[in-house]
């Protein structure tokens, strides 16, 4: 994704619209609880899945086109990711 319109690379924060970025554990906290909420379509609730990446490490980097596409195709879903270079972001880590 570098370079292109939606932001130069991808974990900017305007990066992507499908995945939401964070870097507190109360954010996540707080999608958790709302999405373990009940809804008629989903009575179990929405599912959640957070990624823990950098952009300065290639293994990151290599998985992040395909869990895009996998937001994209998935939008029932919440999907999330904290950089390891986002201020606070080891704590969330070492929280979870």
């Amino acid at each position: 994704m570098v370079g292109d319109a939606q932001g130069d690379y991808y974990g900017e924060s305007s990066g992507s619209y499908m995945v939401k970025e964070l870097s507190l554990i109360e954010e996540l906290e707080d999608i958790v609880q709302l999405a373990s909420q009940p809804i008629p379509e989903r009575p179990d609730g929405i599912v959640v899945v957070v990624k823990y990446s950098s952009a300065n490490r290639q293994e990151c980097r290599a998985t992040e086109a395909e869990f895009e596409r996998f937001a994209r195709n998935n939008p029932a879903s919440i999907f999330m990711r904290c950089m390891e270079e986002y201020e606070g972001a080891h704590l969330l880590l070492e929280q979870v």
